[in-house]
């Protein structure tokens, strides 16, 4: 999502108790804010912000279990090394070592492919990332 109304408490007040949660990121996060909604499985809406953002939204993917599209695990990989957290870490990690039960068997190619659009520090965290 890149439409900062997301973050806006009033868009979400017809939900009542199932509102979801907002968080809005600060001017040098690489997202804009997190819409979380509650319940299970965890859902959230993120405003993104930049390259990482956009491929994220271009390579969404249509899942049975949800009834809009979701993010690829090649968006998700660009998301997390933008963010750049040791947990952002572990999670790519976990997504290259399923990439083939996932059904994207060339994802590491792909990412190292989309590399120099995204910021500096993405592009740090990935070199610190293949030395894992």
């Amino acid at each position: 999502m890149l439409d900062p109304r997301v973050l806006h408490a009033d868009l979400w007040t017809e939900w009542g108790a199932g509102a979801p949660r907002i968080t809005k990121g600060d001017c040098d996060d690489p997202l804009g804010g997190v819409v979380r909604f509650p319940g299970s499985p965890r859902q959230d809406l993120i405003l993104g912000r930049g390259a990482a953002a956009r491929i994220a939204l271009e390579t969404c993917e249509r899942a049975e279990s949800f009834p809009c599209p979701v993010a690829s695990p090649l968006g998700l990989i660009l998301l997390k090394l933008e963010a750049g957290s040791p947990q952002d870490a572990a999670d790519i990690l976990a997504l290259l070592g399923n990439a083939e039960a996932l059904g994207h068997p060339s994802l590491k190619e792909d990412v190292a492919s989309t590399i120099p659009q995204l910021t500096h520090d993405a592009r740090a965290f990935w070199v610190m990332i293949l030395t894992l």
